[in-house]
Parts: structure tokens; sequence; C-alpha cells
């Protein structure tokens, strides 16, 4: 008589067979999960350089913006484009809104920390190291242009050489800058604290020049003569060569980037555009 109990060994093999389709199933997810993962990083890698390059068609929309325009252009402005179904938003300053750390006065630069928060005493301490600094050190092998240590390429390179502390000079960091290429300061676009520091950091005399430069003056010598008079050689109304831009790139498909640049715009007799510090910004 047969036993009603089939063959234990069938019972093993199902359960084999169990598994090994759980296993295929999960590799099988894995598998698309892993696809899906791809063509989202591809996608994102693509709408990235797509971005990027609407980025630099920025870069040709603000020169023809500063090259074809008057002085008020050329000083500060903001414009947006539509480019293959792409937004494009430009804000741009002029680089006379900052001060030269190059070729700004020592005092000034030093204004500017006294309207950041340094003590009267500490900002004279200020401009004698930048002073000292520009002046060089011959025991210290300084690279040196004539009498003076070779230029600075780049902001950072001033918290070293004028001995700041960190905190102080990144409140100082968003106004200054190495591509002015002037002494001089444009008061009508230059942040409140840049115009303090053409006060000598005097808060309450600054605030009532930019409560005028809000209405509005009529003539720039209006604006010049606002000004104290040791102050007034230190300003200039003539856009510097180059501008800091920021520019928004938004994509059909909701995907956003922005960047910012410096432009540099063409000596005479020379069409190039220079671009330089180019950044993503997070």
């Amino acid at each position: 008589m047969r036993s009603k109990s089939g063959d234990p060994r069938r019972g093993a093999i199902l359960i084999l067979v169990l598994l090994l389709v759980a296993l295929i199933s999960s590799l099988l997810a894995t598998a698309q999960h892993i696809a899906v993962a791809n063509a989202r990083s591809a996608k994102a890698f693509a709408d990235s350089l797509r971005a990027e390059e609407l980025g630099r068609v920025a870069v040709d929309l603000l020169a023809g913006q500063i090259l074809g325009g008057g002085p008020t252009e050329r000083r500060n402005g903001s414009f947006s484009a539509f480019v293959d179904n792409a937004e494009i938003q430009v804000d741009y300053l002029s680089e006379s809104a900052r001060i030269d750390v190059n070729l700004a006065p020592p005092t000034l630069i030093a204004a500017l920390g006294q309207a950041s928060g340094l003590e009267p005493n500490e900002a004279s301490a200020l401009a004698e190291r930048i002073a000292h600094a520009r002046q060089g050190d011959q025991r210290q092998g300084d690279q040196r242009q004539g009498d003076h240590v070779k230029p600075f390429n780049d902001v950072e390179d001033a918290a070293s050489a004028w001995d700041l502390d960190p905190d102080i000079f990144a409140s100082l960091r968003p106004f200054l800058t190495v591509t002015n290429g002037s002494a001089k300061i444009d008061p009508l676009i230059a942040d409140p604290k840049v115009v303090a520091a053409l006060f000598e950091g005097e808060g309450p005399a600054s605030e009532i020049f930019l409560a005028r430069r809000a209405e509005g003056f009529e003539t720039e010598g209006d604006a010049q003569a606002a000004l104290p008079a040791k102050a007034r050689e230190a300003v200039s109304f003539t856009p510097a060569p180059a501008c800091r831009a920021s520019a928004r790139v938004r994509l059909q498909n909701g995907f956003r980037r922005r960047f910012e640049f410096i432009l540099v715009t063409p000596k005479p007799r020379d069409d190039k555009v220079d671009v330089i510090a180019w950044r993503m910004v997070p």
C-alpha cells in the first residue's frame, strides 16, 4: 500500500525553487532600481551641462548689454532672456562699487574696517599694516615690482598679507576686489558700508548721503558735493572695466542653476571679452 505522504525531496526542491524565484525577483528589482537611478543621474548630468552652456550664453548676453550701452548700462543693471525654452536672469554690478585691494588708499580700506566694526585704533593699525605690506620686506624675499610688492591676484591673498583676523576679513570680503582697475569707487552704486568708508566710518553722516541717493541726485556733481571734501578725490563715476554678475538659469523642466563670474570688457582695439572667477553657486 502506497504512503499518502509525498517524496520529501519534492518539498525541498519546491522550497529551493521558491527561494530562487525570490532571489531573482530581488535581483530584478535591484537592477530596475539601479537603472532608474542611473537614468535620473544621466538626466541630471545632462541638465547640468545644459544649464552651464546657458550660463555661458549669459556671458555673451551681458557683454552685448554692456558694450552696446552707455555709462548707466555699464554701471549696473539686470535683464532676462529666453533661450531654447530656458529662462536666463542676469544681475550685474560694476567693480567700481568695490574697493580695490591693490590700488585704494590704505586709509580707505581701514575706514571700511571701521564701518564694519573695527575700533578707530584697530582701523589705524590696519592702515599701517597695509602700507607696510605694499612696500614689502626684502628680508622676507617678497617678489617686487618697482617699489611695491607684486599685486594680489585674489582678494583672499590680502588676509594673510595684512594679518587680518578671519572674522574681520569675512566682514570686509564682500566689498573688496582686485578688478576695479583704479583707486576710486562709485558712490552711486557702492554698498552702504563702502559709502560709510568714504565718511571715514561715520554711519550717521553716510546715512544722510544714502537717503539723498535713494531720492536720486540730479547730477554726478551733486553727488560728489554731498561727500566729505577729503573723500571727493576717492570717487569716480566712470564704470570699471570689469563687472561682477550673477546668472540664474531655469530649464523648461524646472532644473535650476546659478553662476557667478566677473566679466572684463575689451581694451581699446581688442574685441575679446574675458571671464574670470567663474563658479557655480551650490
